[in-house]
């Protein structure tokens, strides 16, 4: 007995374009329907991409990049050339998207499209943004990453929609235009060493890296090999410790001066409109607390010793009292305690002691630790009585707004 099996089907549903994709769907094909209107012309393509990358020695000298890789050095067309490539070959469409910014690298999307040809390339570049240590870039070093990673994407797109045997013939007349130069060998030579030694990088690193001996070694390949790697490292290609690496040997022999000494900060009279609002001060407790002993002056370093008293005779007992004021009187005139050192400041610490009498202990401990001051006493700095009184004063405007 056969069993019949019979199939359902369900028409699919047709789905009408949205105005915005019906806007991108007339763009593209209007796009196509011109680029074949208007067919390039390789020839003059090539001739114009040849003027732009050999215009000047400026030009030549930023179409190619060198980035050490095992041992070895790998060349190739930089971001400048796919540049010059892109504007003379036309008929072309490239964007870049940021399509993922994560916790530690961030992708972006090139996407080219030849009209002309109706050949459609994407291309993904991934690029940290944590250092060594694993701390993640701030928001400023992260959008130069991202904007590193679209160069780079850019590039790739460009000399993948344009076959190779094409813009071969233009790398090449820009490589020899920069290693033909008009200018001598010793000029190039120090010029290239300069720009890396204003980065850190010795003449001793740059010749192991080369593998030479000595400077007079570098000829006009070696600084074509030089300005590659400069490239790459403008580019985002490569950093500077990843071209020449993080060892301690070969480092730049130039020594590198000491930090200036700090200089005092001039500090104004604290206004209570120019204090940082810090965060509130705790609350005065609800039990009164004994007040904190009055800011002592600083402890003098040394007293002059006290004379002895010479052997007094007993006096009678009715004249014991009057005799010791006596002494006591004249050993004090003796012993003169030296003034605490001024510095101008005799009357900002009496209305520093007068405001600390309206404030509890609890909020003068948290103005002292606001102003970083460990003890208060007198002969301190007059920026730091300053600050101080600057952040009573708050304590004392909130208790009055508290009631």
């Amino acid at each position: 007995m056969t069993e019949t099996m019979e199939l359902q089907t369900q028409p699919i549903e047709q789905r009408s374009p949205t105005a915005m994709e019906a806007i991108q769907r007339a763009e593209a094909s209007m796009a196509i329907h011109t680029a074949k209107q208007y067919p390039r012309d390789t020839a003059i393509a090539l001739r114009n991409a040849t003027q732009l990358v050999t215009f000047s020695k400026e030009a030549a000298e930023a179409t190619h990049y060198c980035l050490p890789r095992g041992g070895k050095m790998i060349t190739g067309p930089s971001i400048r050339l796919a540049e010059a490539l892109a504007s003379s070959w036309g008929n072309l469409r490239i964007q870049t998207v940021v399509k993922e910014i994560g916790e530690e690298a961030v992708v972006v999307c090139a996407m080219g499209h030849d009209l002309e040809s109706n050949t459609a390339i994407s291309v993904d570049v991934r690029r940290r943004i944590t250092d060594k240590r694993g701390h993640r870039y701030n928001e400023d070093m992260i959008t130069v990453t991202c904007n590193a990673a679209a160069s780079i994407a850019y590039r790739n797109v460009v000399l993948r929609l344009i076959p190779q045997a094409v813009w071969q013939s233009v790398y090449n007349a820009a490589l020899k235009k920069f290693r033909d130069g008009d200018e001598p060998i010793e000029t190039r030579r120090k010029r290239a060493l300069s720009w890396f030694a204003d980065r850190g990088i010795s003449s001793k690193q740059i010749l192991q890296k080369l593998g030479l001996a000595k400077e007079d070694d570098i000829v006009k390949d070696h600084i074509v090999t030089l300005q590659g790697i400069k490239n790459a490292i403008v580019d985002g290609d490569i950093t500077m410790s990843t071209a020449f690496g993080n060892g301690t040997e070969g480092k730049a022999t130039k020594a590198t001066p000491p930090p200036p000494p700090p200089q005092p900060v001039p500090v104004t009279p604290v206004k209570e409109s120019s204090i940082p609002v810090p965060p509130p001060p705790p609350p005065a407790p609800a039990t009164k607390e004994e007040p904190e002993a009055e800011p002592e002056p600083e402890p003098v370093a040394e007293t002059q010793a006290v004379p002895e008293t010479p052997a007094v005779p007993t006096p009678p007992a009715d004249a014991e009292e009057d005799h010791r004021v006596s002494v006591t009187s004249s050993a004090q005139a003796e012993v003169k305690q030296p003034s605490p050192p001024s510095n101008g400041t005799e009357q900002l610490w009496s209305e520093l002691k007068a405001k600390r009498e309206q404030i509890d202990k609890t909020q003068f401990a948290w103005c002292k630790e606001q102003c970083g001051i460990e003890r208060v006493r007198q002969g301190m700095p007059r920026d730091k009585m300053e600050l101080l009184m600057g952040y009573i004063d708050q304590c004392i405007e909130r208790n009055k707004a508290d009631g």
